[in-house]
């Protein structure tokens, strides 16, 4: 089960994905090759920290959200 789970960023507190497919779903298509690369990669040592920095970037930016387009 892919529960929600939440984190803050630049202040902000926003929903980040909680599993590999659901990390790999919300990045663009550009970046799926090189999540993918890195989640095969990783050793168990280096799992966690390899998803935390994924999950961090297929998250939303709250200050980029709020700049006028």
């Amino acid at each position: 089960m892919d529960v929600a789970r939440k984190t803050f960023v630049n202040g902000s507190e926003v929903e980040v994905p909680n599993s590999i497919a659901a990390i790999r779903a919300a990045l663009s298509e550009e970046r799926r090759g090189d999540f993918d690369a890195a989640i095969n990669g990783a050793g168990v040592d280096d799992i966690h920290a390899v998803m935390r920095h994924w999950m961090l970037e297929a998250s939303p930016d709250p200050e980029a959200e709020a700049l006028p387009g």
